[in-house]
């Protein structure tokens, strides 16, 4: 026997989802919440994306998709390593304007879980590597082709931009104006020239 076929877009419903939990975090979002915003009932959340920890751990993996997935292309994509590495800082920038309130999922959830939810913790981790390897690729091909000034660390740098963007959408949240991004994208472009 056949089961009904599912009346919804998984994928929009998904985004709901992500939508919901990026703005008011995990803890704070209900399974009411989420069925409402959703356009779901409680037993097709459960039966289409399990309980609230998998479907969270499932709109992690949309973000990374459509939110972190498009700066690592920038990163590794073909042309200069340090303008690459420039395009993201100024993503960042408009970013601080655009998003300042909501910050960045991943940063949310970094704060909000540390290391106290290891199933999370672990994907997290896992998506900061990706930004940070995707830094490192483009910052090693900008030293490659000599676009890197003399004695900087590919390594390094990846990581202190890594830092820079999630500390940008912590403290991003506080700072409507977005002087904050302006000025700390400023300081990170002159490491490249």
């Amino acid at each position: 026997m056949k089961g009904r076929p599912r009346e919804f877009d998984r994928e929009e419903a998904l985004e709901q989802a992500m939508d919901l939990f990026w703005s008011q975090g995990y803890e704070a979002t209900g399974v009411a919440d989420l069925c409402d915003r959703m356009g779901l009932g409680r037993q097709s959340l459960y039966n289409t994306y399990g309980d609230k920890e998998s479907l969270f751990a499932e709109a992690l993996e949309h973000y990374e998709r459509v939110q972190l997935q498009p700066l690592v292309d920038v990163l590794e994509g073909p042309g200069s390593g340090v303008e690459n590495v420039r395009r993201v800082l100024d993503m960042w920038e408009r970013r601080g304007s655009e998003h300042g309130a909501q910050g960045c999922m991943m940063a949310n959830s970094i704060a909000e879980f540390g290391m106290r939810a290891p199933r999370f913790s672990k994907q997290l981790t896992r998506m900061l590597g990706r930004i940070e390897k995707a830094f490192q690729t483009a910052l090693e091909r900008a030293a490659a082709d000599g676009e890197l000034p003399e004695g900087r660390d590919p390594h390094a740098l990846a990581r202190l931009f890594t830092t820079i963007g999630q500390g940008l959408s912590t403290v991003g949240k506080l700072d409507a104006s977005g002087v904050m991004a302006r000025d700390s994208t400023a300081l990170a472009r002159a490491l490249l020239a």
